[in-house]
């Protein structure tokens, strides 16, 4: 079973997550840069490259000050993730007719998207063997990916690319699905659904 948008959430109030069998390469060893304020509530600045290899160092970043029990750190990493404005972001990606409600879902979760993010990642702490693998996705995908994945690309109106990142374990992936690079880091998008909205044309997204 795969970890996508949607079911994120349920880990959030059941505490668990679902695998799926798959295999992967080693995570690749990548930097970081600093550029960019992650909120006003934190004086932090973190920033990361706009590469697969940028988000598996993030994702190694969270891991580890989950590891140190490092809570300012981790809480900053966390809501560095999330979409200072999703509403411009879904109407640049998907269109002027972007689901209004979907934008309100966004916001009033704000702040339980930092929960969310974290209680994926703590999969990978104590597990001392889990590979953290990220990929970039411009427009095209494998049937491993993920069945929303290939829509959610198809449904862009510009080349904004996606990424997804994995923690490997054995023969279990978990994965956290989708992201965007924003404003200088990347962000969780929640569960958009943008073949759910009416065109203005009156035509509908397949």
């Amino acid at each position: 079973m795969k970890l996508d948008a949607a079911s994120l959430w349920r880990v959030l109030v059941l505490m668990s997550v679902g695998a799926f069998l798959c295999t992967t390469s080693p995570a690749q060893q990548s930097g970081a840069s600093t550029a960019d304020t992650v909120g006003a509530s934190t004086p932090w600045i973190i920033s990361y490259p706009d590469t697969a290899a940028g988000l598996e160092r993030l994702s190694a970043d969270i891991i580890d000050a989950l590891q140190k029990a490092d809570e300012p750190r981790t809480i900053t990493l966390a809501r560095s993730m999330v979409l200072n404005d999703p509403a411009e972001w879904y109407h640049q990606t998907f269109g002027a007719d972007t689901s209004a409600k979907e934008i309100t879902t966004y916001i009033s979760q704000r702040e339980q998207i930092p929960s969310a993010i974290l209680e994926f990642f703590k999969i990978g702490v104590p597990l001392s063997d889990t590979r953290i693998k990220a990929k970039r996705f411009d427009s095209k995908c494998d049937t491993e990916d993920g069945e929303n994945t290939f829509p959610l690309l198809a449904a862009r109106i510009n080349q904004t690319p996606l990424y997804d990142v994995r923690l490997v374990h054995n023969h279990k992936t978990f994965r956290l699905w989708p992201l965007a690079y924003v404003d200088g880091n990347f962000r969780f998008l929640n569960s958009p659904r943008p073949w759910d909205y009416p065109p203005m044309d009156g035509t509908k997204i397949q």
